[in-house]
């Protein structure tokens, strides 16, 4: 699933006539870095809350994910690069 919106992310910036979202963000870094902090605020003041609503926590991650994705993109960073580092880190998970 990851690798797939990865890839769509990077279709869009790619074939995009200029009106997607993912590519106003990838041509904006000050924007993207400013919707990170704002997707990342908003999904600890979810967890935060005494009401937490999991619906909600779920729907702030994906948002957070998204820019994230985008973020890697416009650092030049592949799906594959990714997913080398994350399997690097994977033996140090204490379980």
């Amino acid at each position: 699933m990851l690798k797939r919106l990865y890839s769509l992310i990077v279709y869009s910036i790619l074939k995009s006539k200029n009106t997607s979202y993912s590519l106003s963000l990838f041509n904006n870094i000050e924007l993207l870095r400013r919707k990170i902090i704002e997707e990342s605020y908003e999904l600890v003041s979810e967890s935060l809350k005494s009401n937490l609503v999991k619906k909600r926590v779920i729907e702030e991650s994906c948002d957070l994910i998204y820019h994230i994705i985008v973020y890697l993109i416009s650092s030049c960073v592949s799906y594959c690069d990714l997913v080398r580092e994350l399997k690097k880190r994977e033996n140090k998970v204490n379980v």
